[in-house]
């Protein structure tokens, strides 16, 4: 796009969660005064299928979901969770109250590349 129309993208919005970590494109991203948000930041509901983002929220007090998303805060990447659970709303909310330890957030750097759960966006399907 910004070849094309010379116009620089605000932000850029790609499929994001500590198995899908896309660094090559957030360092883009940076380099170019771009904002990236999550697609898809727990896991696409996969989270409960990763024991680590468990076994920290045990050691944090919190939930593997308040992890993720903690995770994504302190790496800059916005993040928008969503779900029709008023008490899950509520939780995702309270992520501003702790930090993850330097060593932890190493940890959960290591899931990258386990697994992509979207759609490739390199193919378009037509629809």
């Amino acid at each position: 796009m910004i070849l094309k129309t010379g116009v620089v993208p605000v932000n850029n919005q790609v499929e994001l969660h500590p198995w899908h970590q896309q660094r090559e494109v957030r360092k883009f991203c940076s380099g170019k005064g771009i904002t990236v948000t999550s697609w898809g930041p727990l896991f696409h509901g996969h989270i409960s299928e990763e024991p680590l983002m468990e076994e920290l929220g045990r050691k944090y007090d919190r939930s593997a979901a308040q992890m993720a998303l903690r995770w994504h805060i302190q790496n800059d990447i916005i993040v928008i969770p969503k779900s029709s659970k008023r008490e899950r709303l509520i939780e995702n909310s309270q992520v501003f109250d702790f930090s993850i330890l330097p060593e932890d957030m190493a940890l959960i750097d290591v899931l990258d590349g386990k697994r992509q759960l979207g759609p490739s966006p390199l193919v378009h399907d037509g629809s």
